[in-house]
């Protein structure tokens, strides 16, 4: 028996079909596709291959990636002060930097919390 699909799953696959179309076309999407039927991939295999080919040549500014985590920081911060009653007195947000830690561009905000 073929495990039912869910609505999210359909939704997101048409979105990644849909921006893969319009980065590339209509054929190298079918074309791939097939593919990737020919290998037997199951469709979260093929969602992370279509999102590899749209990431492809994409270039992403330096100042996005530290604006990224600065705002992801000033969401962590607020959430600590509000939800867990920490004073903001002590919460001490570093600046951005960069890391290759964990994949090829990686842009970190350390935050640290003071006694």
């Amino acid at each position: 028996m073929t495990p039912k699909k869910s609505k999210e799953d359909d939704s997101y696959s048409k979105a990644i079909k849909k921006l893969f179309i319009q980065k590339y076309s209509s054929d190298d999407y079918n074309k791939l596709l097939k593919s990737y039927k020919d290998e037997n991939l199951d469709i979260g295999a093929v969602n992370d291959n279509l999102i590899s080919k749209i990431a492809e040549n994409i270039i992403i500014a330096p100042e996005a990636l530290q604006n990224l985590a600065l705002k992801r920081s000033d969401t962590i911060i607020q959430t600590m002060i509000t939800k867990h009653k920490i004073a903001p007195a002590r919460l001490i947000q570093n600046e951005p930097k960069a890391s290759d830690a964990i994949r090829d561009e990686w842009v970190g905000c350390e935050i640290t919390v003071r006694n």
